[in-house]
C-alpha cells in the first residue's frame, strides 16, 4: 500500500470481506485476505499519521472503540459480528453501561488494531 488511494481501495475490500463474515469463512483464502489487509491497513495508518497525534490524553476505551468504528466505518452490527460479540453487548459497552472484557479487549486488540498498551492503561 503506498497511497491514501491503495487505502480506500483496501478498506472497501476489507468492507465487502467483513459483509461477507470472512473471519469466520471456512474458505483460508478468504481468512488469509481478511488478516492481511486488516494488518496493511493498520501499518499504512500508523506509519502515515505523525506520532505525536496519536495523544490518548482524556481517552478511554470506548472513545477509541468508537474512533475506530469511525475510521474503518464499521456500524455496530458489522463490529459485533467482527468481535464475536453480540450487537447489544456491543452497544451496552459503546453506551458505557457494560465494561470491556479482557476477551473483548483481547478482541479489539487483535481484530481493530487497537493498541493493547492503550487498552491496558486507560481507565474504563
Amino acid at each position: 500500500m503506498s497511497s491514501d488511494e491503495d487505502l480506500a481501495h483496501a478498506q472497501q475490500r476489507l468492507d465487502e470481506l467483513i459483509a461477507l463474515d470472512a473471519y469466520h469463512s471456512a474458505d483460508a483464502q478468504i481468512r488469509d485476505e481478511f488478516e492481511v489487509l486488516t494488518a496493511l491497513i493498520h501499518y499504512y495508518e500508523h506509519t502515515t499519521t505523525d506520532p505525536q497525534t496519536w495523544s490518548l490524553a482524556g481517552a478511554d476505551v470506548v472513545s477509541l472503540l468508537e474512533e475506530t468504528l469511525l475510521q474503518r466505518q464499521l456500524s455496530a452490527a458489522a463490529a459485533a459480528g467482527l468481535l464475536q460479540v453480540s450487537e447489544a453487548e456491543l452497544r451496552a459497552v459503546l453506551g458505557r453501561e457494560r465494561a470491556v472484557s479482557g476477551v473483548l479487549a483481547k478482541r479489539l486488540h487483535q481484530r481493530l488494531g487497537i493498541s493493547a498498551e492503550a487498552l491496558l492503561t486507560l481507565p474504563e
